[in-house]
């Protein structure tokens, strides 16, 4: 299992994690099973470095909003769960 830093929290939407010199995106995916009322997170790494600098959350929310609806273009980024060891949120 990989670990990291939690850097950003979009509250509902995504979260991002930095290991090492890598970004996973964490997407909340609501309803995720048909029939169940429960949220899944999933993980993804995605070359979203210049977003994280350039801190274009706006766009990363965007990108999140994608993976939910395009499930299935993604799922070759999907990564098995990162543990969070800490929290240094960036503005």
């Amino acid at each position: 299992m990989n670990s990291g830093t939690l850097i950003f929290v979009r509250k509902g939407d995504f979260c991002i994690i930095k290991s090492g010199s890598e970004y996973y995106m964490s997407v909340l995916f609501p309803n995720f099973y048909q029939n169940s009322h429960f949220d899944v997170s999933k993980d993804f790494l995605i070359d979203i470095r210049d977003l994280i600098e350039g801190r274009d959350f706006d766009k990363l929310s965007l990108l999140a909003e994608d993976i939910r609806k395009n499930y299935k273009n993604y799922m070759d980024k999907e990564v098995e769960e990162v543990e969070i060891i800490k929290k240094e949120l960036i503005q």
